[in-house]
């Protein structure tokens, strides 16, 4: 059984600073890295919730909220210090967007995976490479744990360190294999372009059950009264999910008209005040909806 009990937690831009000179003065090139963050599981909107890194030698865990965009910047956009990742899209795309950090020198092991043929995500890895770490560390569990309290769990501290302790090598591994295949060049123009930063998102009401077959009403419609359950949901902190599921949302878009009748049948909030909040908004929603359905049809 694999413990990762001995790290550093860096909360603050002095000790990151720090930590950062002291690679740079004793040639420390490359780090391996992963992120904990939340995604409308607790709490409104997507957040960074933890850095967890290994130098091969140190483990070290960044609390991002204790340390400013500032020295986030200089940790993740230095293009001399390379930052070993597993799929780093979605981590890329959240520094982005939270801080307008642009992930730079990035070497993805999933992007050399799928070069070479693999399947599977960084566990089938570990397996492959017997490096498997599953007996420590319950993966499954701690995937939607909480990142947002402090302090953190020692299982979930464990959870996190564990995925980047053997990136090392699994990318040792991964080189082997591309030398003996003869694609470390493909590899190499690959990471390149590992990292992909979406400029433009897909809005939120487009990813409805069943949006794309619509009709033009009902897609305005299902825009409106998503966007009145946002409202409610970032006001009160709460992920949208406890506000109104979105199978919900998307079933009151297909209604030729939505009553307060209707909607204290189909909404089963247990929370009353919540429940008279949200009511009081779709219809709203409703009557914003009608209007522009109208301005459209006269146009």
């Amino acid at each position: 059984m694999n413990k990762f009990t001995s790290y550093s937690w860096i909360s603050s831009d002095k000790a990151l600073n720090e930590l950062l000179d002291t690679w740079e003065k004793f040639g420390v090139t490359s780090i391996a890295v992963d992120f904990e963050g939340e995604f409308n599981l607790h709490i409104y909107g997507e957040h960074l919730c933890l850095v967890q890194i290994f130098d091969e030698k140190e483990f070290y865990l960044i609390d991002p909220f204790s340390v400013s965009a500032d020295s986030l910047k200089r940790l993740f956009e230095n293009p001399k210090l390379e930052k070993l990742w597993f799929a780093c899209s979605s981590d890329a795309n959240l520094l982005w967007k939270k801080y307008a950090i642009w992930l730079t020198n990035v070497y993805d092991l999933a992007v050399e995976k799928e070069i070479l043929g693999l399947s599977g995500n960084l566990a089938t890895l570990e397996t492959l490479f017997n490096l498997n770490n599953s007996e420590s560390v319950n993966k499954k569990k701690n995937q939607k744990s909480n990142w947002l309290v402090r302090p953190l769990p020692e299982e979930q501290i464990e959870y996190a360190l564990s995925d980047v302790a053997y990136l090392f090598k699994i990318k040792k591994e991964l080189n082997r294999m591309s030398a003996e295949l003869q694609k470390t060049q493909d590899v190499a123009c690959a990471m390149k372009n590992a990292v992909n930063i979406k400029m433009e998102y897909a809005l939120g009401y487009t990813k409805l059950p069943g949006y794309k077959r619509m009709r033009k009403e009902q897609k305005i419609k299902a825009k409106h009264l998503f966007l009145a359950r946002e409202k409610l949901a970032q006001d009160l902190n709460k992920p949208p999910f406890q506000i109104l599921d979105k199978h919900v949302v998307a079933d009151l878009s297909s209604k030729v008209l939505i009553t307060e009748e209707m909607l204290c049948k189909m909404i089963n909030n247990k929370n009353a005040s919540l429940k008279r909040k949200l009511i009081h908004l779709l219809l709203e929603a409703e009557k914003a909806a009608v209007k522009e359905i109208e301005c459209r049809n006269e146009n």
